[in-house]
């Protein structure tokens, strides 16, 4: 479960900085070594579940509500075919 928390820290972190602090998601991105784009998602993520600063201490993962199980779970990429020649 190493990823899970890994991530779990990032939504904190990204939360904190943003409401605690008062950081534009520019800045907020660059202190998490993030992407806008991924800030924007965690903030909307985190508004649509009803999570609002600071999280509750018993809140050991994001709830599902759009945020990621794993960092490294995606869905597969289906495999490349080939056309099947017929030689002569």
């Amino acid at each position: 479960m190493p990823a899970r928390r890994l991530l779990m820290r990032k939504i904190r972190e990204v939360l904190r900085l943003k409401h605690e602090q008062g950081l534009s998601h520019q800045a907020v991105a660059q202190a998490c070594a993030v992407g806008v784009g991924t800030v924007n998602r965690y903030l909307q993520r985190a508004a649509r579940c009803g999570l609002v600063w600071p999280l509750p201490a018993e809140l050991a993962a994001p709830p599902r509500c759009g945020f990621p199980t794993n960092s490294r779970a995606r869905s597969p990429v289906p495999a490349a075919t080939s056309p099947t020649s017929t030689a002569p």
